[in-house]
């Protein structure tokens, strides 16, 4: 892939992100709904932060994250939902890169819209989930990892279909919400509460 296209792609996979993010902590009810404004994006509706503080850091969040979305590594971006030190949710957006070159006109007007239409429906199904947890906002923080893959051999193996639920040993409910395939990345959001 040319670097400009690449470019391209980098570009619009860290804007998904940071829209993403926003919307997880709005959903989680880390902060106040008066945090938030009600924009436009992908032709949904979504939530964005009005708070300097928290914009920022999800700025520099980011801009840490573009070396390892550059070079392909980036294997799931999670953020975490603590009450006091305990972890009452989890988001997780998967990612994976194919190994081999793949031919597609990252400025083709239907490349652009498929992502487009993929960022929508990973944002509606986000917005949309069960289970959305109401606490007491005072007792909500978060916290963001990130799991880099070993190596460039994406194993594809650790893909959950959407219409499965995962019970993990810990009574945790792992909920796969959407998967996605836009040929140059493939994306998934899991929750578990």
């Amino acid at each position: 892939m040319a670097e400009v296209e690449s470019e391209v792609v980098n570009d619009m996979l860290l804007e998904f992100l940071e829209t993403w993010l926003h919307n997880v902590l709005y959903i989680s009810n880390v902060y106040p709904v008066q945090v938030f404004s009600t924009r436009c994006k992908y032709r949904v509706k979504v939530r964005q932060s009005v708070f300097p503080e928290l914009n920022d850091y999800i700025r520099k969040l980011l801009l840490s994250l573009l070396p390892s979305i550059k070079s392909k590594m980036v294997q799931s971006i999670s953020v975490n939902i603590l009450e006091e030190t305990k972890v009452v949710q989890s988001f997780s957006l998967q990612l994976s890169f194919p190994i081999e070159s793949v031919e597609v006109n990252v400025t083709d007007d239907k490349f652009l819209l498929h992502c487009q239409n993929i960022f929508k429906s990973q944002l509606t199904a986000l917005l949309n989930c069960e289970g959305k947890e109401v606490a007491s906002l005072s007792d909500r923080t978060f916290e963001v990892h990130t799991q880099q893959v070993e190596s460039y051999e994406n194993d594809q193996s650790d893909w959950i279909l959407s219409d499965m639920d995962i019970t993990m040993e810990t009574s945790t409910k792992l909920t796969p919400l959407l998967f996605n395939d836009a040929k140059l990345f493939r994306m998934q959001t899991l929750i578990s509460n």
